[in-house]
């Protein structure tokens, strides 16, 4: 659904790669309302309030949060809805100050709960390349799910790279005291590390946005200033 109205525009922040205002974004029926004033933000959200009923939909005040860097009171239907520090949009935790740590710490708490769940897989006969295939479609994905949008520091690909070696030597049954070391476990395995395997993830997503036409938004987006 769409909501604009003719001065829905100057309400939103203003992106100079994109020689405009941007104010919202929306996937199925989630929706991301963005801009860089209370004020504007309760216009905008009225505006989304009014053109919402006009369709006969509503908006969920439970659901709806708000995330800013400074207190906002924000109204809809004289109930004041709540800010957070973060909050969790397509599967995935965002803050204002873009620390991953926290989804980081769920990407890999959900990692080891996929490597639980498939218990019988591991003490199975079969072969380690089969183990491996279903380690990376299974648990791999899950502890890197949207991973193109990270920009990790040394520290946090490090955690993750210790995660992955951890679930892997645990399917593989290597206890600590055969001292296997990191280049034996990746050549028995034939896998690369989890961070390089997240960099070629990078690299591809940020080629796949290179090929858009210059006028779509997510491409104007990676020239942000």
């Amino acid at each position: 659904m769409s909501y604009d109205s003719p001065d829905d525009n100057s309400l939103g922040m203003f992106i100079s790669s994109l020689d405009g205002f941007l104010t919202d974004r929306e996937f199925a029926d989630d929706g991301v309302t963005v801009t860089d004033s209370e004020e504007k933000l309760q216009k905008l959200i009225d505006n989304l309030i009014y053109y919402s009923e006009g369709a006969n939909l509503s908006i969920n005040t439970s659901k709806t949060k708000i995330m800013t860097n400074k207190h906002a009171d924000i109204v809809i239907n004289d109930i004041t809805l709540e800010t957070v520090p973060f909050y969790k949009y397509l599967g995935s935790y965002i803050n204002p100050e873009s620390n991953l740590d926290k989804e980081l710490n769920v990407r890999i708490g959900r990692a080891w709960g996929q490597y639980n769940t498939l218990t019988k897989v591991w003490n199975s006969g079969a072969s380690i390349r089969t183990k491996m295939r279903i380690y990376q479609t299974s648990i791999r994905s899950t502890m890197t799910y949207a991973c193109e949008t990270w920009a990790l520091s040394a520290k946090q690909e490090k955690k993750l790279d210790a995660t992955d070696r951890k679930i892997i030597r645990r399917i593989l049954k290597v206890r600590w005291f055969k001292k296997q070391t990191n280049e034996e476990l990746y050549r028995i395995t034939q896998l690369q590390p989890l961070s390089s395997f997240l960099t070629k993830m990078r690299l591809k997503w940020l080629g796949h946005v290179l090929r858009f036409e210059d006028t779509n938004v997510v491409k104007q987006l990676l020239y942000w200033e």
